[in-house]
């Protein structure tokens, strides 16, 4: 037999001697091999995702506020978006079963799932089978007996989502301070996402000083690849995306709390839950105050640095941080628009 080479004049080779050349060849192959590549063998990739532009197919995500914000209306919201494949807040969504775990206590979570029945009932209807809530909570803390307890229980439905609410519970006799303690609910949670190949969402709540995050160990807001969080200005609650491992991050939607009565009592008094609606979005605080401070420079305009000052004046510097952003949003919502580095007002009746 006669073999060509590249770069190789032809030579003869016995058959018998084929195996050994060939052996020859893999033995220099390394785990790497099929992992190098050159630049202009690049193709375009995009993220497969749960919700478009919001969450990815698989991964960990952190979803924190206040108690009462609304993280729960919200999440349970979007598991019945996922499990009815319809789309959420426009973004498309990759349909598939949902498991709930209410650890909180499922009374006030029933009447809610109640709510959503009587209100949306379209969405209901097209989610009910494919929508499961766990009555209890799942120790994520010390050893792993639970968590793989609850992946045995639930695998053979092939869960597209685990919502868990909430991190408080799932810890239970952990510190959230501790990142030796995070570390080990982390690792737990990493197991149910990859032995169910799903996404996981935890619930959590803010620390005392909100402008630094979720309570607790940074090592979770390391860890998830979607952070969002939410807070509530008046009666519309902003839900701000403050990290996207892989999509664009500093995004928002708003939603209002909308009263539902779902029946009466034993005594005949009204029982009521409630719902999250879409809504316009509002101005949060700092935003209106920088808007005060435009207005009352309506005729020759006032600059960035301007405005900084005057935060600074009136003892609002925790304000002076994100400036810009807060100014791209007020235009964006056709408040103020820019004028030779001036910024001005827009008249209702412009």
């Amino acid at each position: 037999m006669r073999i060509m080479a590249m770069g190789v004049d032809e030579i003869s080779v016995k058959p018998q001697d084929i195996n050994t050349i060939f052996e020859g060849i893999e033995s220099k192959r390394t785990k790497f091999s099929n992992k190098i590549f050159r630049a202009d063998q690049v193709q375009i990739s995009s993220t497969k995702y749960l919700i478009k532009n919001w969450f990815g197919y698989e991964g960990l995500s952190l979803v924190y506020g206040s108690s009462g914000v609304g993280k729960t209306l919200l999440a349970l919201d979007l598991g019945f978006h996922v499990a009815s494949g319809f789309e959420w807040f426009g973004n498309r969504v990759n349909r598939g079963d949902v498991v709930y775990i209410m650890s909180e206590g499922t009374n006030v979570s029933n009447n809610r799932i109640k709510a959503i029945e009587i209100k949306k009932n379209e969405l209901f209807s097209n989610s009910a089978k494919h929508f499961y809530y766990l009555n209890g909570s799942v120790s994520l803390y010390s050893d792993d007996n639970d968590t793989l307890d609850f992946v045995k229980t639930v695998k053979d439905g092939f869960p597209r989502l685990v919502v868990i609410d909430t991190l408080a519970m799932a810890m239970s006799g952990g510190d959230e301070n501790r990142t030796q303690d995070i570390g080990i609910v982390l690792k737990n949670m990493k197991k149910i996402q990859q032995k169910l190949a799903c996404h996981v969402m935890v619930l959590h709540h803010p620390g005392k000083d909100e402008t630094k995050g979720a309570r607790g160990s940074s090592a979770l807001h390391a860890a998830s690849d979607t952070v969002l969080e939410l807070k509530k200005t008046k009666d519309v609650v902003c839900v701000r995306a403050v990290k996207q491992r892989d999509m664009e991050g500093d995004k928002e939607l708003n939603f209002k709390i909308e009263k539902v009565v779902i029946g009466e009592d034993e005594d005949g008094d009204e029982v009521s839950s409630a719902i999250i609606q879409k809504s316009g979005p509002t101005l949060g605080t700092k935003q209106e105050d920088i808007l005060n401070i435009i207005l009352s420079h309506k005729d020759n305009g006032i600059s960035q640095t301007q405005i900084l000052s005057r935060l600074s004046d009136e003892g609002k510097t925790s304000f002076q941080s994100n400036v810009s952003r807060d100014l791209a949003k007020l235009e964006e919502r056709k408040c103020i628009h820019k004028l030779n580095n001036s910024y001005f007002p827009i008249s209702k009746n412009q």
